[in-house]
């Protein structure tokens, strides 16, 4: 396209007929289109010429000259004839432009008929120039990615697909099994196992439990049927394989992750109608060398790129392997489980890891390759802990997040006992500790003659801060052991779990130290924790506003002539700070932050109550000095109902009414007391 010798030619001039079109143009459908889309449409030299007009004003310009020759495409900007780039839908709508002529619709549907053809709508001749314009588009972006898709897919067929073994590692190993049950009274529990399908009975269980079938020796999850709604359980996981590979005519090592989706169906049915589908999709793909002394190193290509994802290429519909950088969208993650069977043939040829078992590691920790093979180097104790089953730890120690537990490792010791902190016989019976029990036996060990079965006694409740715990036991002197003890029969006396209650404690606990009370064995044990709480902290309350409420109490003797009640509602005064805590603390809302208000005499609070709850909080009253409502809420500020409404226009008018002029004249004179 020639594009200096087409916008030589001179622009369409307007007729009073074009200009009479233009202005008719009007708003159309429910849609508020644009009324300054006008187009008129000529042949040029064999080229479509569209010339754009906009009104400015009372006047009609040429702003833009859109050509198209069936190959390209290209815009004149009228102003200053600069030459611009984009697809017509650029400097018109595609959705309602208006022709200033009856030929110019014509002259598009001669010029590219084909657009009409074949499209299953009825286009407008702009909507259909668009059509073939994007067209062009996609052609040239093939034309443009292609040399970087036969790149990318001469990369890849260094790929051949993993071993069956895998697949069957990941169904079989990988994903989790369960043990269904429907929970029954006493300790034993009959079920089956999804991976033997085979019945069995097992004790002691709770939900969530894992152990290992007596049948198939598999670790199951134990799973209470009765506490899933649906009739599926759904498990997500990613696995990697690694492995050598030919890349670019040189060796290399290639790190491929997988995404996995495990869903469970039927398992209410029985073990003979429940189904297992495992859907295993490959995400990531990347290429290292491997130097013997310092390990892996990222592998680009010669365009820089190492990494590459199955997606979406340049937000086109093309599902297929491609750099990540041209991916819109998630990239996945390289963290997974490791395929062990292959994996310490790769990395025995790293100086320093050549005598590690490093598969014993991988199958049970979530790492990727590059940062399992550091930690190893950095910490071959890892292998060992992985040899004693010390599972739950390992992804801890590799990548060295839990700032608790970096405190008790002792990185230089070999022995994994030794590199815990913890005696061999301890070692012994701590079999597979999570990182919370590990960190808060030691931090008692410091204080605290204490086994393993006590710490996890605390975890299994859900008490895991360390600290937390290892102050209160120091405030209020008791033994750890005393401690648990005290809890778990509270718990059972309060009906609440062993967590709630310890948290009860601690709030009780504070209270008792802010008003100084004497820790005797009563004290420190009450016998009904949250009886002692409730007084305590009432006692805490007079304490803190012993000031409040003397003037609270003595204002209340005013305020308490306008109490008032009838067969639905009862209104009360409010003459002490409890009233305003446990009004706040009941409906939500900041009416406690009034107690310094109300004491100064600023305003006052008065309480609504339903005639069959008198004591329970329902709608919150504010009244002037003047005895004016002036608010009126109840839960979270909700509004009131219509009969609350009523209730207090019934106060108004025979409570209120009657002692207005008494109330005002004994607020004033407590004011100038």
């Amino acid at each position: 396209m020639k594009f200096k010798e087409l916008s030589s030619h001179p622009l369409p001039a307007l007729t009073k007929e074009m200009k009479s079109r233009a202005k008719g143009a009007r708003d159309q459908g429910e849609w508020t289109w644009n009324k300054d889309e006008l187009y008129v449409a000529d042949i040029i030299d064999g080229v479509l010429a569209v010339t754009i007009f906009r009104k400015k004003g009372k006047k009609i310009e040429a702003e833009f000259r859109h050509f198209y020759d069936k190959e390209n495409y290209a815009t004149q900007r009228i102003s200053d004839n600069n030459r611009l780039s984009g697809s017509i839908d650029t400097y018109i709508t595609r959705w309602s432009p208006t022709p200033l002529d009856k030929s110019s619709d014509n002259i598009i549907r001669k010029y590219i008929p084909d657009a009409f053809e074949q499209s299953v709508y009825r286009l407008n001749p702009i909507e259909a120039i668009w059509k073939v314009e994007e067209k062009i588009k996609d052609s040239k972006r093939d034309s443009k990615y292609r040399k970087i898709k036969d790149k990318i897919d001469e990369r890849m067929k260094c790929f051949s697909d993993p071993p069956e073994e895998f697949y069957n590692w990941i169904r079989n190993e990988l994903m989790p099994a369960y043990f269904f049950y429907k929970h029954q009274k006493g300790t034993k529990q009959k079920g089956y196992c999804s991976s033997c399908k085979r019945k069995l009975t097992l004790s002691n269980i709770a939900h969530k439990d894992k152990v290992k079938c007596p049948k198939c020796g598999r670790e199951i999850v134990c799973y209470n049927i009765n506490k899933n709604r649906n009739d599926y359980i759904r498990d997500e996981s990613y696995a990697i394989y690694t492995d050598h590979v030919i890349d670019e005519g040189e060796k290399a090592v290639a790190e491929r992750t997988f995404n996995i989706y495990q869903r469970i169906e039927g398992f209410k049915a029985g073990d003979k109608k429940f189904k297992v589908e495992c859907n295993i999709y490959e995400d990531l793909r990347t290429f290292y060398t491997l130097d013997p002394k310092e390990g892996l190193k990222f592998k680009p290509s010669a365009d820089g790129q190492g990494l590459y994802v199955h997606g979406s290429f340049c937000n086109t519909s093309d599902i297929r392997w491609c750099r990540y950088c041209d991916y819109r969208g998630n990239i996945g993650t390289s963290i997974g489980y490791i395929y062990p069977y292959n994996f310490n043939e790769l990395i025995n040829q790293i100086q320093g890891l050549e005598n590690i078992d490093a598969a014993v590691v991988v199958a049970h920790a979530k790492c990727d390759l590059n940062g399992i093979i550091k930690a190893l180097k950095r910490e071959p104790v890892i292998e060992n802990l992985a040899k004693h089953g010390k599972y739950n730890l390992l992804h801890y120690a590799i990548y060295l997040f839990n700032s608790d537990m970096n405190k008790y490792i002792n990185r230089n010791e070999k022995s994994p006992s030794k590199y815990l902190g913890i005696d061999k016989v301890t070692f012994k019976e701590m079999g597979d500790l999570d990182v919370h029990t590990y960190c808060l036996y030691k931090s008692f060990e410091k204080n605290y003659k204490v086994d393993i079965p006590l710490v996890r006694q605390y975890t299994s409740n859900g008490i895991r801060s360390s600290e937390v715990l290892i102050t209160l036991l120091s405030v209020n002197n008791i033994e750890p052991r005393k401690f648990i003890t005290y809890l778990e029969k509270q718990s059972k006396l309060l009906h609440m779990k062993v967590k709630a209650v310890y948290e009860l404690y601690r709030d009780y606990s504070d209270m008792v130290s802010d008003i100084k009370m004497s820790r005797t064995e009563s004290v420190v044990f009450p016998r009904d924790l949250q009886q002692e709480h409730d007084r305590v902290a009432q006692i805490q309350t007079d304490l803190k506003y012993d000031k409040e409420n003397k003037l609270l109490h003595k204002r209340g003797e005013i305020l308490h002539m306008l109490d008032y009640s009838n067969n639905n509602f009862r209104i009360v005064a409010f003459d002490k700070a409890d009233d305003f805590l446990n009004e706040s603390a009941k409906l939500s809302h900041c009416v406690k932050t009034y107690i310094s208000r109300c004491s100064k005499g600023e305003t006052n609070i008065y309480g609504i109550r339903r005639a069959d709850a008198p004591d329970e909080p329902y709608y919150t009253l504010t009244l002037s000095n003047n005895a004016a409502v002036t608010m009126n809420l109840g839960k979270h500020n909700c509004q009131p109902t219509d009969e609350v409404k009523a209730f207090v226009r019934e106060w108004q008018s025979k409570c209120i009414r009657k002692h207005k002029e008494e109330f005002i004249k004994a607020i004033k004179a407590m004011k100038t007391a």
